[in-house]
């Protein structure tokens, strides 16, 4: 996950922002609040990572923010991606015992 967040700060395009956040709502674990938290959003947002900044948090982070980037990226929601797959609950899309993440073949639209 931090390879993926890496990228997206170092594009520095602020659309990648509300998909960062819902990859951490995705997983909502150490691993992508730190991964995606420290990794992308610090470089895209300015925000000192806290491993406090969960989902919640930079969901109201981002309403409370977004009026600072351009209109169009201000417009731009939270998508809602498939959330991690836990032991114990089934997934209809689990295939193979791996888990099928669509961040990696994510990219940001062309402006």
């Amino acid at each position: 996950m931090a390879d993926i967040a890496t990228e997206f700060a170092e594009a520095r395009d602020p659309r990648a922002i509300p998909i960062l956040i819902d990859v951490i709502a995705a997983d909502n674990t150490y691993d992508s609040i730190y991964g995606v938290g420290f990794f992308g959003l610090t470089g895209l947002t300015g925000v000192q990572y806290d491993e406090t900044h969960d989902d919640a948090w930079w969901r109201r982070w981002w309403e409370e923010n977004k009026s600072k980037f351009p209109e169009a990226e201000q417009k731009a929601p939270i998508p809602t991606m498939q959330k991690k797959w836990k032991p114990g609950v089934s997934e209809p899309r689990r295939q193979n015992n791996r888990q099928r993440w669509p961040i990696s073949k994510m990219s940001l639209p062309r402006r």
